[in-house]
């Protein structure tokens, strides 16, 4: 079970503003596979959930990060911005 202190107030992707985007979409994915691990046997669905984040950036980071096309950084912008509270919970 994952308790309130297992977050930072502040996600990595707005710690991350301004570095490469490659980059904040790695730190972002590892921070995921840590929410996912910690999750119960109860949480199926949010580690489903989790998952399918994960699997997404994984096929976008693919290739040289450092030469994103401009469909892929469009891409990786969103998936930044749809995953940025994922994995939250709200304080009891």
């Amino acid at each position: 079970m994952i308790s309130k202190t297992d977050f930072s107030p502040t996600n990595s992707t707005d710690a991350t503003m301004g570095e490469p985007l490659a980059a904040r979409a790695k730190a972002r994915r590892e921070e995921l596979v840590n929410i996912q691990s910690k999750l119960g046997e109860d949480r199926k669905t949010e580690a489903s959930d989790l998952q399918l984040a994960i699997d997404t950036v994984d096929g976008l980071l693919t290739g040289d990060p450092t030469q994103l096309t401009e469909t892929t950084s469009s891409d990786l912008n969103r998936w930044l911005e749809e995953t940025k509270h994922l994995g939250e919970r709200a304080k009891a």
